[in-house]
């Protein structure tokens, strides 16, 4: 459709976007998404809504939690960041993407209202999914931040609950050096008397939720004392009241702590008036990668040798992620990497020296890491590995040479999961 070609153009073009231009495409505060939706007569008021911030987790928890709602009757909106292939892939609705004719509909029918305000990408981005949820009459719509919380263009909505999945080091030159920093921009999605839950969240940190709740007047959900989890070599089992929930290992293991959180807040949603069947959950949540489209998230794509792909970009995912690699039986461990420019590796690094073999890639986006400056910093610190520009290639390329006892794990950027041909 050459007329979507040219919308998408000139959206990826003529506005500012954070996945090419980094920080200097950030527009701080709530003003041009608030001109944008009053010039759209307001959609963010139109739906119900649950809002989703974290440093970690979010988007599993954001998929997750839609694809419930869906499989329940729902007509269930997903709004998420970034996406890997296709731009429709942030708006969907019961796991379909926006129309492309939508798309082309709402840039030429608003172009003269985006013009005088200038906004970011993402900040139209988020005013088309609110209107597009609003005319398509959704039930409930579940919305992902993209970046911190209190100043991210989604916070001009009045959810009927908040989330806050993890908070970790990342993006520190905008939320701030030290987590309760981080820990109060995330905060700021929190509002007045709507309930929030808290997902796997160092317990030194609930101090900042807590005052920033009691603010609101807002109760605040611990998904540590709501949930009981427990393990077997087996299952992730996890309890509430009545319910017992139970999930296979290792199919589930990268995901038992968004799965806390996702369980805490379905069996509160009760208490807001949507009636799910709790007693199978863990039926519902099955398959909601394949329902919702989630990929990129500890996916895996090849069996011999065990191949996985992760979108785990800061140190505390991909200390999660090498976690479980630890608990993965394998020969040789190799490992695909690659990340964004303005990524800090400090902590990363170590992390890297457990892989037997590495190759070093980049995604093809502007914000990306060169190869040669990657396996340049990696060098200082005593890290070395072959460079290859192109993920496919470099898959490939270890293909031809592990045995089918090994393990490989492509690591980092999104972007690097979203130009993977085979997922």
């Amino acid at each position: 459709m050459e007329n979507y070609t040219s919308t998408i153009a000139f959206l990826f073009e003529q506005l500012p976007i954070y996945q090419r231009q980094g920080s200097a495409a950030i527009k701080k505060g709530l003003k041009n998404i608030e001109a944008l939706c009053e010039g759209l007569d307001h959609p963010e008021q139109k739906f119900k809504s649950i809002h989703i911030a974290g440093t970690n987790g979010k988007g599993s928890t954001a998929h997750m939690l839609a694809a419930v709602l869906t499989r329940s009757g729902y007509r269930t909106g997903l709004y998420t960041s970034p996406h890997l292939v296709d731009y429709r892939e942030r708006i969907k609705i019961n796991g379909a993407m926006i129309p492309k004719q939508t798309v082309v509909d709402f840039v030429t029918d608003h172009k003269r209202l985006m013009t005088s305000i200038s906004p970011s990408f993402f900040e139209i981005t988020v005013a088309l999914a609110f209107y597009y949820f609003a005319t398509q009459a959704v039930d409930i719509a579940i919305i992902e931040t993209g970046l911190g919380g209190r100043l991210d263009s989604t916070n001009i909505i009045r959810p009927i609950l908040s989330i806050i999945t993890t908070i970790g080091y990342d993006h520190q030159a905008i939320l701030g050096d030290t987590l309760p920093q981080i820990a109060l921009e995330k905060a700021g999605i929190i509002k007045d008397k709507v309930p929030v839950v808290l997902g796997s969240i160092e317990p030194t940190l609930y101090p900042v939720f807590e005052v920033v709740a009691k603010k609101c007047q807002s109760q605040v959900i611990y998904a540590d004392n709501w949930v009981q989890q427990n393990q077997t070599d087996q299952y992730w089992q996890f309890t509430y009241e009545k319910y017992n929930w139970k999930f296979a290992r290792p199919q589930w293991d990268a995901q038992q702590i968004n799965l806390k959180t996702v369980l805490t807040a379905l069996s509160y949603l009760p208490t807001l008036g949507f009636s799910l069947k709790l007693q199978e959950l863990d039926q519902l949540l099955e398959y909601f990668e394949a329902e919702t489209g989630l990929k990129g998230r500890w996916q895996k794509i090849k069996d011999q040798p065990l191949t996985i792909c992760d979108g785990g970009h800061n140190a505390q995912g991909l200390q999660r992620t090498f976690n479980y690699i630890d608990g993965i039986s394998h020969h040789q461990f190799w490992l695909i990497f690659g990340c964004s420019d303005d990524k800090d590796l400090r902590d990363i690094w170590p992390l890297l020296k457990k892989a037997n073999h590495i190759v070093f890639t980049q995604a093809h986006v502007p914000r990306a890491m060169s190869v040669e400056k990657l396996a340049t910093a990696a060098a200082e610190n005593e890290i070395f590995g072959e460079k290859v520009e192109n993920v496919n290639q470099a898959l490939a390329q270890v293909w031809q040479r592990t045995d089918a006892d090994d393990l490989v794990l492509v690591i980092g950027s999104i972007f690097m999961m979203g130009e993977i041909e085979c997922i």
